[in-house]
Order: structure tokens, then sequence, then C-alpha cells
């Protein structure tokens, strides 16, 4: 018969309410492109997913906790028969429904960014269905210009519009990284050819491992 150690679930629980792991921020955004942001406890978050019967082991992924906010195995999970996907890459981590989308970490920086591109998405979707232009003004050029790209807002499901969005943030986030290596490396090579010393070869060496660590997260 298996034993459960009480007190150790004690001390856990005592350790998560004191450094605020017990609790967790989201951002909850609907189609029209309203969002509203809370801090809940876990048990309040997986009793609000009980209709949809998400497996277990995506409840655990979905609220655990680390030291890097940013995803160790990047996924996508469709998940037809709880009729939504999870997406946790890089610093987007979120559960999508049809008509609402569940994103987590909203105060970081990258995420906070991503919600207002989607938060006004769905605003120029509005406008596009409406022709109401209260929403013109707060629309940036950068969200037209994502909006354009993923094709027509009008006809674009909730989901894909969500996912695409990701896509787009994470393949940019990749696209910079590659723009602030590529100099300082080609740099480095014109370094070498003219002057081949031990020195160079060790710092081009640490350039290897850094784009394959770059080229795993890829």
């Amino acid at each position: 018969m298996q034993t459960i150690n009480v007190s150790s679930i004690s001390d856990q629980f005592i350790r998560e309410i004191m450094t605020g792991e017990h609790y967790i921020s989201i951002s909850e955004i609907t189609s029209s492109g309203d969002t509203s942001n809370s801090t809940i406890t876990k048990d309040e978050l997986i009793e609000s997913l009980q209709d949809h019967k998400l497996p277990l082991r995506d409840l655990r992924m979905l609220l655990k906790t680390s030291t890097s906010l940013r995803a160790k195995y990047p996924s996508l999970l469709p998940r037809p028969s709880s009729k939504c996907f999870i997406f946790d890459i890089e610093n987007i981590r979120l559960l999508c429904f049809s008509d609402h989308c569940i994103v987590f970490n909203p105060e970081e920086h990258a995420t906070q960014s991503f919600i207002k591109c989607l938060k006004e998405q769905f605003q120029l979707k509005h406008v596009l269905q409406t022709g109401d232009c209260g929403y013109g003004s707060q629309i940036s050029m950068k969200t037209l210009y994502i909006a354009a790209s993923i094709g027509n807002m009008c006809t674009q499901e909730f989901e894909f519009v969500i996912l695409e969005t990701a896509l787009e943030f994470v393949v940019k986030k990749f696209k910079r990284h590659m723009k602030i290596k590529r100099p300082a490396l080609e740099m480095l090579l014109r370094q070498i050819e003219h002057n081949p010393e031990t020195t160079g070869l060790k710092r081009l060496l640490a350039v290897k491992k850094s784009l394959l660590e770059f080229e795993q997260r890829v």
C-alpha cells in the first residue's frame, strides 16, 4: 500500500503560498478583442476548465512553474475532444478555444506585446465587419501588417488568428536573434581569416555551440 508523506505536501503548499507559486496570472481574450487579466489559484483554474475535460498531463504543463519562462520543449497540441489547442513555444503559452483564449504570464514584456497585437487584430476585424471606425486610432501599423500577412481577417476563425499570430511572434523573435548574431559571426570569420590564432578559433567554437543551441530551439 502506497503511503503519502503529509508533511511534505504541507511544506510544498506553504512554500507555494509564500513564493506566490500557488497563484497563476492569466489574461483572457475574447473574439471581440476584449481582454481581462486576473490572478487566480491553480485550483480555481483547474475548476474553470473541468467542463472541457483536459487530460491531466495537459493541466500539469499549463500550470508548471519554472525559473525560465521560455518553453524547454516547444509544444503545439491540438485537443479535438476538448475543442481547444495548447501552444507552448518560447515565451508564449496559451490555451485556445473557439471563442476565447487564455494566455499565461501576461505580466511578461513579450507576452504583453503579443496580447496587445491580438487585441488590435480583433478590433480590426470588428472594424472590417461592421464599418465602425471607433477602434481605428488604436490599431498600429504592425498589426495591420500582421493582419494582411495571415489572410482575410473577416473570414479567419478565431483559433487560426490566435495560432498564426503566435507563430508570427515566435518566427520574428528567431529572425531578430539571427540578425544580431550574423554581423558578429561575419566579423569573427574575417578576423580568423587574416589572423588564424587559437583565441579566434576558440571564440568561433563558442559561437558554433551557441548556434547549435539556437538550432535545437528552432
